[in-house]
């Protein structure tokens, strides 16, 4: 986010539309903490605005165009996969190639056929996320 302040915040009153702008979810307890800190450490004067919420706790359909972002900032690259019932998130850098950070309902035969898919498209799947998130 630094390097989005420093390109486009210029003037006093782009600070302040920036901040009212900034809108935040995170779903586990300790990281919505952790993001509220790194608010504070990082200059936004009020981090009220990370709400602790659910995405996939609301139907797709529900969400109008309020809903809708600019942009969309996450760390470090992952992907989320969803079905059947289970879901996870699959962690794309760091040694040993593809790890999951965390896992549910899903079976160890499909956590294993998984992280295989998501190795073989590992190279492809961090370029697209960095063109999503503009890194």
């Amino acid at each position: 986010m630094d390097k989005k302040t420093k390109r486009y915040v210029k003037r006093p009153e782009h600070e302040a539309k920036m901040q009212g702008a900034l809108r935040a979810l995170e779903k586990k307890q300790l990281p919505h903490m952790l993001c509220v800190t790194n608010m504070l450490l990082h200059g936004i004067e009020d981090p009220s605005f990370v709400r602790h919420d659910n995405t996939l706790a609301r139907p797709y359909i529900s969400y109008t165009q309020s809903d809708r972002v600019d942009i969309v900032l996450t760390n470090p690259p992952h992907v989320h996969v969803f079905g059947q019932g289970g879901e996870a998130k699959i962690i794309l850098e760091g040694p040993g190639g593809v790890r999951f950070d965390w896992v549910a309902g899903i079976n160890r035969g499909d956590q294993r056929r998984l992280l295989q898919e998501t190795q073989r498209a590992r190279e492809e799947l961090i370029e697209m996320w960095g063109r999503i998130h503009e890194q």
